[in-house]
């Protein structure tokens, strides 16, 4: 009995230890679509689960040019991002359901803290996030009319 439960105790924690490890590792991203943006394509990974929005862009390093996160909610509602163990600066585009945008937070810098601040929206469908050093988004504040399309 005592075997089963040293043995039990040390597999418990060789899997704690294991996720903790993980717990700086970024999410693999897949840029297998392509997004519109003022006729601009955008190659995007979509984090379309409550999982893979949860963790977005924590611990990734950087993104090739005109490439980004686009976040797709079930439904349009109230959002909140945050840039908690972000590694970059970002700039972070809001869109309703009809693919309006609606709110922009233009280089939203990383907070390797707990008390971050909370970008919220309502009546977000989806969310764009970019290296604040695109050449997309210098654009747009000149065309507050912009659209997504998919």
């Amino acid at each position: 009995m005592r075997y089963f439960v040293a043995l039990a105790t040390f597999i418990g924690c060789l899997t704690a230890c294991n996720g903790q490890s993980n717990a700086e590792h970024p999410q693999a991203l897949h840029f297998d679509q392509t997004i519109f943006l003022n006729q601009q394509a955008i190659k995007v990974a979509v984090l379309d689960t409550a999982l893979e929005r949860e963790q977005g862009l924590m611990w990734v390093k950087g993104l090739p040019e005109n490439h980004g996160a686009l976040f797709v909610f079930e439904h349009e509602g109230e959002v909140g991002f945050w840039m908690k163990n972000t590694l970059m600066p970002l700039d972070i585009l809001f869109f309703n359901k009809q693919g309006q945008l609606i709110k922009t937070i233009q280089a939203a810098q990383p907070c390797p803290k707990n008390d971050c601040p909370i970008f919220v929206a309502k009546q977000v469908k989806f969310v764009l996030e970019l290296a604040d050093t695109s050449s997309i988004s210098p654009n747009l504040e000149a065309n507050p009319a912009i659209s997504l399309r998919m």
